[in-house]
């Protein structure tokens, strides 16, 4: 085998929540070559399963940052174990757990940590947890484990990192906390780390004509957008959900960690200021919102009522706090601005629902479920030719206005679905979060009311729908639940293994979207 290249500290840094070396960090580095050595190894043992050297690399790094967090006990790894305990009722997924030793090293860690790993970087979703080179790398990597583990030192920089004062109030404090988590963590920098990573790339790409100073204010705004919005492969849960639990439930800001965000951007009117705030009208709803002025730095800008401000806010501990950018529009912009942000749909949407709004939204939604089952013989499914689609939608509308007392008419829909040569089949589906859902998998359904239903398409079908994040979690369950014995996807091994883990396998494919909302 030709002698690699070395791993070297800068990329062991890279995926560290600190910057600057640790004494610590010699040790761990020494050993993540070690590790390259023996996935190298393996590889070569089997025909490989497509990884560059930087991917071998870097997924060394991250499995030797495993074992520094079993030997620090920092509680990243503990905490998904933990977690997916007590939603699944076993340690992780897919594995056998006869023997397997909590807070310590174990191999099944390392084989399901390559699956996740190998699956970021490559993308071969049907890549099995049991293939030959998991198996074997995991195994290698575990003798050099168990060969370290009496000796391996404590990082204790990092467990301090780790930490968050139990008084702490301030929400920057906390943000920066959560930040760490969210794209510095070696469990979750694949996933949100690079995402943030890729999506900053492509700012500078497009916005590269900007001067470096908005530039940066764009760049810190996106990485404040996604630090909220962003959700795991692993759990499908946000950043401050991990902190929180990390934290666990002893830490006196465990529940404050586990409800803050609702982080927004949009514009507001500048209205008034008390003691402690600055009073802000969000324009397109005209809602009032209080952000403390412990948040603010530059207060003299706000003291002009009725200037207009995009800015971003956040919650924390019950108060709103400026939170991102904020950007003062000219006087000369703000009447076309204030009219647009008023008739505007989309910005009325940018602010969270209250309780009352979350209310009514449910109470229209049972109100149009009835009449979809009306429509449909009691069945929350139907098979649309999209030749038909307007007309069928059209009716639904129709029905519903005349079912809450309002006028038959209804305006003519138009879905823009273009009829090509193939008159293709639409499923229809109501979706009692989010109302009508359209999707292009009429071969995962099985149905006797889907004539059109084609066997020899149907592996393709229902593994686009439980992959793709378009398509809503209820549906992709509704297939499981009531077609799963009439699928031959089921009928293989890789289709046993999603029924097994169902749950936890369209957390980690649909992520945010695994949340069905209005």
């Amino acid at each position: 085998m030709p002698k690699q290249s070395k791993i070297y500290i800068k990329e062991w840094l890279a995926i560290k929540p600190y910057h600057k070396q640790v004494k610590t960090d010699s040790y761990y580095l020494g050993l993540c070559n070690k590790v390259k050595d023996a996935l190298v190894l393996a590889n070569s043992d089997i025909d490989g399963i497509g990884l560059y050297s930087s991917d071998i690399d870097l997924i060394s790094c991250l499995l030797v940052s495993y074992f520094e967090d079993i030997i620090s006990e920092t509680n990243i790894w503990t905490t998904f174990v933990r977690l997916h305990d007590k939603m699944y009722g076993k340690k992780l997924p897919f594995y056998h757990m006869h023997e397997y030793f909590e807070k310590e090293i174990n191999e099944q860690d390392i084989a399901f940590l390559l699956w996740y790993f190998i699956y970021i970087f490559t993308k071969e979703i049907e890549d099995k947890p049991f293939n030959k080179y998991t198996i074997i790398a995991a195994s290698k990597v575990m003798e050099i484990f168990d060969d370290e583990y009496e000796f391996a030192p404590e990082n204790k920089d990092l467990k301090k990192t780790y930490s968050l004062d139990e008084t702490e109030t301030d929400y920057y404090e906390v943000r920066k906390f959560i930040d760490k988590i969210a794209f510095n963590t070696y469990l979750f920098f694949p996933d949100t780390g690079m995402e943030l990573i890729r999506q900053t790339e492509n700012l500078i790409e497009e916005k590269n004509a900007e001067s470096e100073e908005n530039l940066a204010s764009m760049m810190n705004e996106l990485r404040d957008t996604l630090l909220f919005n962003l959700n795991t492969k692993l759990l499908s849960l946000k950043a401050n959900e991990w902190a929180a639990e990390i934290l666990g439930k002893q830490h006196a800001s465990y529940y404050d960690l586990k409800s803050v965000g609702n982080k927004f951007r949009s514009y507001f009117l500048i209205e008034s200021e008390d003691n402690d705030n600055i009073i802000l009208e969000h324009i397109a709803t005209r809602q009032l919102f209080s952000v403390t002025k412990k948040s603010i730095d530059f207060l003299q800008l706000f003291k002009s009522k009725g200037s207009v401000v995009l800015m971003g806010m956040a919650n924390w501990k019950g108060e709103w706090w400026f939170s991102g950018i904020s950007v003062f529009i000219s006087n000369d912009r703000t009447s076309r601005l204030i009219k647009d942000e008023r008739e505007s749909i989309t910005s009325k949407k940018e602010i969270p629902l209250t309780k009352e709004e979350k209310e009514i939204n449910t109470e229209i939604l049972h109100k149009q479920e009835k009449v979809f089952l009306q429509l449909n013989k009691d069945r929350r499914i139907s098979f649309v030719k999209t030749s038909k689609l307007d007309d069928y939608l059209h009716n639904f509308i129709k029905s519903y206005n005349i079912s809450i007392g309002q006028s038959g008419k209804a305006p003519k829909t138009k879905t823009g679905i273009k009829v090509g040569d193939i008159d293709e089949t639409v499923v229809v589906f109501f979706n009692q979060k989010t109302g009508i859902e359209l999707a292009y998998v009429p071969n995962a359904f099985p149905a006797k009311e889907n004539s059109d239903f084609d066997k020899y398409k149907s592996n393709k079908d229902t593994f686009n729908l439980l992959t793709t994040y378009q398509i809503s979690t209820e549906l992709a369950n509704y297939c499981i639940d009531n077609y799963k014995d009439k699928l031959s996807f089921f009928n293989t091994d890789f289709g046993k293994l999603i029924l097994e883990n169902s749950d936890f396998l369209l957390r980690f494919w649909k992520g945010r979207s695994y949340h069905s909302k209005p």
